[in-house]
């Protein structure tokens, strides 16, 4: 890491992040496995679980036992568009689960160094427009919905949202 490009307050701990070369092939073979070995949440007694395909992609469903809102939210992982995975986000989209009692459909989209833009972005889209199709039956009302993500979900939840509006249709409320 280039220090000198790292603000001056936080300098002497960014010395210490390791520069991780994800550029290289095996390196992001090796994350994604290890990634792989985190355990799946599949549900408690007050988050219902399930899955979804939809083309090529597919969504991950936490839905709330006893709902407080037919509010839904579109959630988007990180991971710098080429690695991690959607399940490592189960504790936080468990977490608005249970404290605004949502909805929560998190894209599985795939990643940039399998297939290469626009893949992520049409999954985020697949993922939109079942939640749209498909929210009378997860008990939601479509005109509620919010897209977000974080990190690299953070930048597909923003071209989502353009692509979105250039297109048409249903847009999100936040």
């Amino acid at each position: 890491m280039k220090l000198e490009k790292v603000h001056p307050e936080i300098r002497r701990w960014a010395r210490w992040i390791p520069s991780i070369p994800y550029h290289k092939p095996l390196v992001r073979v090796l994350v994604n496995a290890l990634v792989k070995l985190v355990p799946s949440f599949k549900g408690d007694s007050n988050i219902k679980v399930s899955w979804v395909d939809h083309g090529q992609s597919r969504s991950k469903i936490y839905r709330p036992v006893a709902p407080n809102s037919d509010g839904v939210l579109l959630w988007i992982h990180g991971g710098g568009y080429i690695c991690l995975d959607i399940n490592l986000d189960d504790a936080t989209c468990c977490r608005i689960v249970e404290t605004l009692g949502i909805t929560v459909v998190s894209v599985d989209y795939r990643l940039a160094s399998v297939k290469p833009f626009p893949a992520a972005l049409d999954d985020c889209v697949a993922s939109w427009q079942w939640l749209q199709q498909h929210a009378t039956t997860l008990g939601v009302n479509p005109q509620r919905a919010v897209i977000a993500g974080e990190s690299a979900g953070g930048g597909l939840t923003a071209a989502l949202a353009q692509r979105l509006h250039d297109e048409g249709g249903q847009q999100p409320v936040a």
